[in-house]
C-alpha cells in the first residue's frame, strides 16, 4: 500500500512537473527582470542625484525671477511714463513747426511791405528833389525821371490830381504822360 501511494504520488508528480518548471523558469525570469530593474533603478537613482541640485538651482532662479519682475514692471511703468512724454514732445514740436512756419510767412510779408515802403520813399525823394530842382527853372517837357515817378505813382493808385499837386506839374502834363504810356504799354 505504502508502495503504491508513493508511485500514485509520483506520478501526480510528474504530470505536475511541467507546471513546476514553468513555474520555477517564470520565478527566474522574474529574478532576472528584478536584477535589470534594481541596476536600472541604481543609475537612476545616480541621475537622479544631479536633478536634485539642478532642481535647487531652478528654485532659486524662480525666486530671482520674482524679484526681477517687480524691477521689470518697475521699468515698464517708466517707459509708460517716457511714451507720454515724447507724445507731449512731439505735440509741442509740430506746435513749433507750426510757429516758425507762421514766422516765416511773417517775415516774408515784412519784408515785403519794406521793400514797398523803400520804394515808396524812393518815389517821394524823388519828388522832393524834382520840386527844389524845378523852383527856379523854367517850364519845358518833363524829363524821363519825371515821367517814371508820374507812371509809378499812377500805378501806386495815386490819382492824377494829387500826381499833379505832389510833382508841381499840370493835371494837363500829368494826364498827357499817363496817356503816353498807355499807348508804349508801359502801364
Amino acid at each position: 500500500d505504502f508502495h503504491l501511494d508513493i508511485e500514485n504520488r509520483y506520478a501526480r508528480l510528474e504530470k505536475k512537473m511541467p507546471v513546476l518548471d514553468a513555474a520555477t523558469n517564470g520565478i527566474d525570469k522574474t529574478f532576472q527582470t528584478l536584477d535589470v530593474l534594481e541596476t536600472q533603478l541604481k543609475d537612476v537613482v545616480v541621475q537622479v542625484g544631479p536633478l536634485k541640485s539642478q532642481v535647487h538651482e531652478l528654485e532659486e532662479r524662480n525666486s530671482g525671477l520674482i524679484i526681477d519682475s517687480e524691477k521689470v514692471n518697475h521699468l515698464l511703468e517708466r517707459i509708460g511714463m517716457l511714451d507720454g512724454s515724447l507724445g507731449d514732445v512731439e505735440s509741442r514740436m509740430k506746435e513749433m513747426d507750426k510757429a516758425r512756419e507762421w514766422l516765416a510767412r511773417l517775415e516774408t510779408r515784412m519784408e515785403e511791405i519794406n521793400k514797398e515802403a523803400q520804394e515808396k520813399v524812393r518815389l517821394l525823394g524823388t519828388l522832393a528833389s524834382k520840386e527844389s530842382k524845378t523852383t527856379g527853372k523854367e517850364k519845358g517837357a518833363p524829363d524821363m525821371d519825371t515821367r517814371d515817378m508820374v507812371v509809378k505813382l499812377a500805378r501806386e493808385g495815386w490819382k492824377p490830381a494829387e500826381i499833379a499837386r505832389a510833382s508841381k506839374l499840370g493835371l494837363g502834363e500829368v494826364e498827357l504822360i499817363l496817356e503816353m504810356s498807355q499807348r508804349r504799354g508801359t502801364r
